[in-house]
């Protein structure tokens, strides 16, 4: 029988799966805060929004820049958008990808 190959960007979002599903066991559901959501998504295979900091390995990345982390494993640049730059503390609504499509 052959063994079944992962490509490389199936396997980065496996080991990202696997991280945050260790995150949410050590600080548990509500310690998690976010978390709990994020792994939510990507256990139904919605694209989810990262630091290149929390990647476990992957291409040369800025590390403060923010990423979609893809259904395929593919990692896309993306723009945070803003709800009000005037204010004090700005706050994220949506990323934006490089096509122009959104991700929450």
């Amino acid at each position: 029988m052959r063994r079944r190959t992962r490509d490389a960007s199936t396997e980065r979002r496996e080991k990202y799966l696997e991280r945050v599903r260790g995150w949410t066991e050590r600080w548990g559901q509500n310690g998690a805060g976010g978390l709990a959501a994020q792994l939510a998504r990507l256990e139904r295979g919605e694209p989810v929004v990262i630091r290149g900091w929390e990647l476990v390995e992957g291409p040369p990345i800025e590390s403060w820049e923010d990423y979609v982390l893809e259904p395929d494993g593919a990692l896309v640049p993306a723009g945070a958008i803003h709800e009000d730059d005037t204010a004090p503390v700005l706050t994220i609504v949506n990323y934006r990808r490089p096509d122009g499509s959104l991700v929450r």
